[in-house]
């Protein structure tokens, strides 16, 4: 597991890998959680927050992937309203 500032300093198919390792290793101990073969509870949740971590990474607002997927505007529900009338 990295830490935030090296998830920081990673590219996007860095993070993507990665985000693939930590899922499948929280999915694997999630079974082996529920059929009792794993105890420790704390790491499932520590795995959980690691890939929601990940994915925040991901997610935020870099000069690289702003130049890649612009963001889309949404229509508010108060001027499709106004527009109807």
């Amino acid at each position: 597991m990295y830490t935030l500032k090296d998830l920081l300093d990673m590219s996007l198919v860095e993070l993507q890998k990665e985000l693939q390792q930590a899922r499948a290793s929280h999915s694997s101990m999630t079974i082996a959680v529920k059929l009792g073969k794993e105890k420790n509870t704390a790491e499932l949740r520590t795995k959980r927050r690691y890939v929601a971590q990940i994915q925040t990474v991901m997610n935020s607002e870099r000069p690289a992937s702003k130049e890649q997927a612009p963001k889309a505007v949404k229509s508010s529900k108060k001027t499709a309203k106004k527009d109807n009338k």
